[in-house]
């Protein structure tokens, strides 16, 4: 995903909007903000959408999830109501019949927001409290590191996510973990809401922040201690770990294996000084990290880099440019096409082209000076989970010949994403208001009808082809979502200790040693 940020100085996220007044006390606020939000997608998406397909799919999420029958005229009802400009008043009955008392206006909103999303494409998303901060790139970092989920009926509340570098990680808890219990409190019917509270801001904490005054409020915070009980699949013993609620920093640039005080090692030839840096989300500090990481690499005598951005998800858009540009002269890096308005304001700093008559807004992200890298031996190993802003990255690097491509076709996914505060509390909506395209103006998006023969995604260079099948794909990944995760001192032996266990990586390692002899 590549998520577009607003010009700088950015907000943590788009401000929430307060929601819409109602007429009279007795009226419901679901029809007018229920238009906003439709208002908000004619504007935004990347591709001309009917009022009338919104609004039909909107009532069809009213109904479903009440659990009551979709009226079969109901999108004559919608054309109709648009016709005699009375999209309010349909709304305004259908509110009342669809099981008024058991939804609340928030509730009915969100229903047919994530309707609506199902008909435009599968990167458009309503997101609710820390999904949204995720996808923005912009996290809260202060706690212990944990995402929960409660999806399961299995007792306690499954771990879903340890964010590397976090006091968690450091712990060694592991995603699948179980808390069974909170500062001696069990968690059996605990909201998922309140257990991660009491996690990571303590028991006293307000029941709700809104996103964008999380930014100032762990500043005020001091740190402090919370003791979790743990129950490991396989494992007897339930565990009693203390952790220390603390701002901490999301590692997105990871080596090779850890050292005792839990940095990297990015070695992977220590003889020949070849590293490989692998990079995950692009999050706002990625560019950061990664020049940092490699300026010492390159005092310590780095002689060639393996760039590996397999599994890389993408992220914002700002850090993947600031990351290509690290390792090229100047140059053009990409450009982003759009539709709207609100693309032509959000896409970047440069002033946007559009052609008399031509609704497209064009925009070119350049490199304006050389990089301090570009002069290094790089080799880029992508696989096809490889995505967004991996994507881009590789390509720019591909299109200019600064490093040759090895791996996988990658994902094919490089639509902009801009996020909307919905006018219910905490919720987002994430929608897809352009694409990218190479320097070259060649395609890197796959839509759904685009063909293996299509121009989309990134292919590796003439012989650098390295084809594993999707199980040993899968195996890859978690083994290095464990290295990534086994904390720093741990004597813990991991399948990827042994360097022939990633043949993708060695093959990769070996044509890079053949471009710097």
């Amino acid at each position: 995903m590549l998520a577009q940020e607003p010009d700088p100085p950015p907000p943590a996220l788009p401000p929430p909007p307060p929601p819409l007044v109602r007429t009279t006390p007795d009226d419901s606020a679901y029809p007018q903000n229920l238009l906003h939000v439709v208002e908000l997608i004619e504007e935004g998406y990347v591709r001309p959408i009917a009022r009338v397909d919104l609004l039909a799919a909107a009532l069809g999420g009213l109904y479903e999830v009440t659990g009551e029958s979709v009226p079969p005229n109901l999108r004559v009802q919608a054309e109709k109501a648009i016709r005699a400009k009375s999209e309010l008043r349909l709304l305004e009955q259908a509110r009342k019949q669809v099981a008024l008392a058991r939804l609340n206006d928030e509730e009915a909103l969100l229903a047919s927001c994530r309707a609506m999303v199902r008909i435009l494409d599968p990167y458009c998303e309503v997101l609710v409290g820390d999904e949204a901060r995720r996808i923005s790139g912009r996290m809260d970092n202060f706690g212990v590191g944990l995402d929960l989920d409660d999806s399961s009926n299995a007792a306690g509340i499954r771990i879903k996510d340890v964010f590397p570098g976090s006091p968690a990680q450091i712990a060694g808890l592991r995603p699948d973990d179980r808390i069974t219990a909170i500062d001696g409190k069990i968690v059996d019917g605990m909201p998922l809401h309140t257990a991660s509270l009491r996690l990571n801001r303590g028991s006293d904490f307000p029941a709700y922040i809104g996103l964008g005054e999380t930014a100032h409020l762990h500043q005020s915070e001091p740190n402090s201690k919370v003791v979790v009980r743990i129950q490991r699949a396989g494992v007897a013993e339930l565990r009693t770990i203390s952790l220390e609620r603390r701002q901490f920093h999301v590692e997105t640039v990871f080596g090779v294996r850890r050292r005792d005080d839990n940095s990297w090692d990015y070695w992977i030839d220590r003889d020949r000084k070849i590293a490989q840096v692998r990079l995950g989300a692009l999050r706002e500090d990625t560019a950061d990290d990664l020049r940092q990481g490699l300026t010492r690499l390159r005092e310590a005598g780095m002689r060639g880099l393996l760039l590996d951005l397999r599994w890389c998800p993408g992220g914002l858009v700002d850090q993947s440019v600031e990351s290509a540009k690290l390792f090229l002269e100047k140059c053009t890096i990409c450009k982003a096409n759009g539709r709207s308005r609100r693309f032509e304001a959000r896409a970047g700093e440069e002033p946007a082209e559009k052609a008399a008559g031509n609704p497209e807004v064009s925009r070119t992200y350049a490199s304006d000076e050389p990089g301090p890298f570009r002069a290094l031996h790089i080799l880029v190993l992508v696989n096809a989970d490889t995505s967004g802003g991996g994507e881009l990255i590789a390509a720019a690097l591909q299109d200019h010949e600064r490093a040759v491509v090895a791996g996988q076709r990658t994902r094919g996914k490089a639509s902009i994403q801009i996020m909307d505060a919905l006018p219910a509390r905490g919720a987002y909506l994430k929608l897809t208001s352009g694409e990218f395209v190479r320097s070259s103006g060649q395609k890197l998006h796959r839509f759904p009808d685009s063909k293996p023969s299509d121009e989309w995604g990134v292919r590796p260079n003439h012989g650098l082809e390295y084809r594993i099948s999707a199980g040993m794909n899968r195996q890859l990944r978690e083994w290095w979502a464990a290295q990534t995760l086994r904390p720093g001192g741990s004597r813990e032996r991991l399948p990827l200790d042994d360097p022939d266990a990633d043949p993708q990586r060695q093959l990769a390692l070996q044509a890079l040693r053949e471009r710097i002899r």
